[in-house]
């Protein structure tokens, strides 16, 4: 367990072409911890870190570490 870190996070991810960077939406939390999970992504399948996020609404999400940014 690592020190409760408040963070910004974005998901529902998706690439933008025009403006060569990432969008989604961004959410507002508490990174509580870490974990290990597979890669959705078909050319980079194997495994990734990524942060587990409690939501300003509660609910948890897991976040891979790259689009996870401490305030």
């Amino acid at each position: 367990m690592i020190n409760r870190i408040p963070v910004r996070c974005l998901i529902d991810r998706r690439w933008n072409h025009a403006a060569v960077g990432w969008e989604g939406r961004l959410i507002y939390g508490t990174l509580v911890d870490f974990t290990t999970t597979n890669s959705v992504d078909g050319q980079n399948s194997g495994q990734i870190t990524a942060g587990i996020i409690i939501t300003e609404q509660g609910a948890f999400q897991c976040v891979p570490l790259e689009f996870i940014f401490a305030l």
